[in-house]
């Protein structure tokens, strides 16, 4: 969390994945959104003012979604189309205004961001392979692995930049 008490985790215990809290003094954990084997939570995020989390959540459809959670409560709203596209691996921007994450919309894992206050939703990259760990930067810009044949290199968008580059180019 921003004031560094505590740790938003998945447990998994008996094939479901909880999220839950952990206290970084006491190591106390407590359940906030309880998984089943048909729902599933993955790569919980603090936003940066500590009030909400973001969570990757799997439910019976094997689809995986966006969830901003409460972390009084565990209350959760999803905040991606109800589509067939995979979205997961969320974070804040610095600001919290926007999610960072991987989308997997055209069949390839690429860079998208989703704006909270009005849920547009912009591509930034267009890669051969497949993106991974996609992380916001300070300045508002995006760093990511692009996994291909080869390995992996590490790349990083500006700000403003909506497509790192072209794949016809």
């Amino acid at each position: 969390s921003p004031d560094g008490a505590r740790a938003a985790a998945v447990r998994c215990i008996g094939g479901s994945c909880s999220l839950v809290l952990v206290s970084l003094t006491s190591g106390d954990v407590t359940p906030l959104a309880r998984g089943t084997p048909t729902t599933v939570y993955s790569h919980p995020r603090w936003s940066p003012d500590g009030t909400r989390l973001v969570a990757s959540v799997q439910r019976g459809d094997g689809l995986w979604r966006l969830a901003l959670v409460d972390p009084v409560n565990g209350s959760e709203s999803v905040v991606t189309p109800d589509d067939d596209v995979n979205r997961h691996s969320a974070s804040f921007d610095a600001r919290g205004e926007h999610l960072i994450y991987v989308s997997e919309a055209g069949g390839i894992p690429n860079v998208e961001t989703l704006r909270l206050s009005d849920s547009t939703r912009v591509s930034r990259t267009r890669v051969r392979g497949s993106v991974i760990a996609s992380a916001p930067l300070p300045d508002g810009g995006v760093v990511y692995l692009e996994e291909f044949a080869g390995g992996m290199d590490l790349y990083r968008l500006g700000a403003t930049a909506r497509l790192a580059r072209d794949i016809s180019s």
